[in-house]
């Protein structure tokens, strides 16, 4: 498995290094050996996907926010919502 650049999550956390939601103090950071590598941002971005952390999708021309996240519940307040995660990665031919 490797790092995915246009993968928000994955992009997310290789930039910012954690989750950090931007309406209150909640954070999602772990506790993995080898942090800042491609498996560190891909279990990272995993974690935070699954546990419902929500960051804004790219807009059209592909341009990214990577510091703005939100936790699952004020992402759900803000009435925000997630793709699946799998629209973003690529399968290798």
């Amino acid at each position: 498995m490797s790092f995915d650049v246009h993968n928000p999550w994955e992009a997310h956390a290789y930039f910012a290094l954690g989750f950090w939601c931007a309406d209150c103090d909640l954070s999602l950071e772990i506790d993995f050996q080898d942090e800042c590598s491609d498996e560190w941002c891909i279990q990272l971005a995993r974690i935070a996907f699954e546990t419902g952390w929500f960051i804004p999708l790219p807009d059209p021309d592909g341009a990214m926010d990577l510091f703005t996240a939100h936790c699952p519940e004020c992402g759900q307040k803000h009435g925000l919502t997630r793709p699946a995660y799998e629209r973003f990665v690529v399968h290798a031919a």
